[in-house]
C-alpha cells in the first residue's frame, strides 16, 4: 500500500480538460471530488482516529521502553532488541500527526520536494525496521529454548546489535523505491500540489511499481510472518513438551503475537496489490485505513512483550519501571535454558 492518494498515473491538461492515464476519470469527476473540501469520508475518519489513538497509546508506551532499557539497564540481549524496536516503532508514532495532517488537507502538499521525499521515506522505514525486528526477536527467542547450548555460547549483546544494523539497513533498502520515486505533483488550474509516487521516469513504468509491492509483500510481510509462525510454533513444542509450570502463558502471548501482526498488516499489503495490479476505487480509498490499521502494531508492541509477557497482575503492582526491567530482564530466558541444559545432562548422565 501507499501512504497518500495515488495520483501519479495521470496527466492533466487543465486547458481543455484532458487527461492520459490508466484509469477512467474525468472532469467532471475530479470537480465533484473537490467540490465540498470541508468534508472527510469514512475510510478518512477511520484513519484518522485510528492514528489519534496509535499516537496516544505508542508514543508514551514506547518512550517507556527506551528510558527503561536505554538508561535503566544493564545492556543484555533483550534490552538491546527492545530498545531498537522502541525506537523503530516511536519514530513512526511521532510521523503520524503528518500522516493526520496529509488526511485532514486531503493529499495537499507544500512545494518542498525534500520533505516530499524524506517524511514517507521515514515512515517506510521506521514500519520496516519494526517488522524485522520482531523476527529477530522471534528467532533470537525461538534459538534460546530449542538450541540452549548453542545459545549459551553465541548469543551475545554485540550479535543483537550486529543483527540490529543488519534489520535497519534492510528497512533501508526497503525504502530507497520510495526516496527515489516520490515527486512533487502539480495541478495549476486547481492551484493543488501532491506528493506522491511517480514512476513515469522509471524503466518500466507502471511495472515497476507492480515489482515493489510486490517485494514488499515478500520481504515486510510473507516471509516475516512465516517466520515469526514457525518459531513461536516450535516454542510453543519446546514449552509445553517441557511441562513448565506456566506452559499456557507462553503460548497464549504466542498465539496473540503472531494473531495481531497479521491481522495489522495484512490489510495494508492487500490494498497495496489492488492498487498496483488494478484501479479499483475501493483500494485507493480505503488505503489510508489500511495503513493506520498497521500502524496499531506500534502501539501493540510495547503491550504484547512487557504488559503480557508475563505475570500482569504482579506487576501492576510495581513502578513502570521495575516491571519493564523485570520484562525486558534475561532470567526468563535464562531460566528456560538452564531446565533445558538440566534435562539434556541427566539424559547424558543415564545414558
Amino acid at each position: 500500500a501507499t501512504l497518500d492518494f495515488e495520483l501519479e498515473s495521470f496527466y492533466f491538461e487543465f486547458d481543455n480538460w484532458t487527461y492520459n492515464g490508466s484509469w477512467n476519470y474525468s472532469y467532471s469527476d475530479f470537480d465533484d471530488e473537490w467540490k465540498d473540501e470541508s468534508q472527510l469520508t469514512p475510510p478518512a475518519i477511520l484513519a484518522i482516529a485510528i492514528y489519534v489513538i496509535t499516537f496516544l497509546v505508542g508514543t508514551p508506551g514506547n518512550a517507556a521502553v527506551i528510558w527503561v532499557t536505554g538508561c535503566k539497564m544493564k545492556r543484555t540481549v533483550n534490552s538491546v532488541w527492545f530498545l531498537n524496536l522502541a525506537v523503530a516503532d516511536l519514530a513512526y508514532c511521532c510521523s503520524l500527526p503528518f500522516q493526520i495532517a496529509n488526511i485532514v488537507t486531503r493529499n495537499r502538499w507544500p512545494t518542498d520536494v525534500l520533505l516530499c521525499k524524506l517524511i514517507p521515506s521515514a515512515i517506510v522505514l521506521n514500519m520496516a525496521a519494526s517488522v524485522f525486528l520482531l523476527s529477530a526477536v522471534s528467532v533470537d527467542r525461538c534459538l534460546a529454548i530449542t538450541r540452549p547450548i548453542w545459545s549459551q555460547r553465541w548469543r551475545t549483546v554485540q550479535a543483537a546489535r550486529v543483527a540490529c544494523a543488519g534489520a535497519w539497513l534492510l528497512a533501508l533498502l526497503m525504502c530507497l523505491p520510495t526516496l527515489l520515486h516520490r515527486s512533487i505533483l502539480k495541478y495549476p488550474g486547481w492551484g493543488l500540489s501532491y506528493c506522491s509516487h511517480n514512476y513515469s521516469q522509471a524503466p518500466f513504468g507502471q511495472r515497476t511499481k507492480q515489482v515493489v509491492e510486490v517485494s514488499r509483500v515478500l520481504v515486510v510481510f510473507a516471509l516475516p510472518f512465516l517466520l515469526m509462525a514457525a518459531c513461536y510454533l516450535l516454542i510453543g513444542l519446546k514449552v509445553r513438551r517441557a511441562r513448565f509450570a506456566k506452559s499456557h502463558k507462553p503460548i497464549h502471548l504466542i498465539v496473540v503475537v503472531v494473531v495481531a501482526f497479521f491481522v495489522c498488516w495484512l490489510p495494508y499489503h492487500v490494498f497495496g496489490l489492488l492498487q498496483a495490479f488494478s484501479s479499483h476505487s475501493v483500494a485507493l480509498s480505503w488505503d489510508s485505513a489500511a495503513v493506520g490499521l498497521a500502524s496499531i502494531n506500534s502501539a501493540l508492541n510495547p503491550i504484547l512483550y512487557v504488559f503480557m509477557g508475563r505475570d500482569f497482575r504482579q506487576r501492576f503492582r510495581r513502578s513502570l519501571a521495575s516491571s519493564l526491567r523485570f520484562a525486558f530482564s534475561e532470567d526468563l530466558t535464562q531460566s528456560v535454558t538452564s531446565s533445558r541444559l538440566k534435562s539434556r545432562t541427566s539424559i547424558e548422565n543415564n545414558v
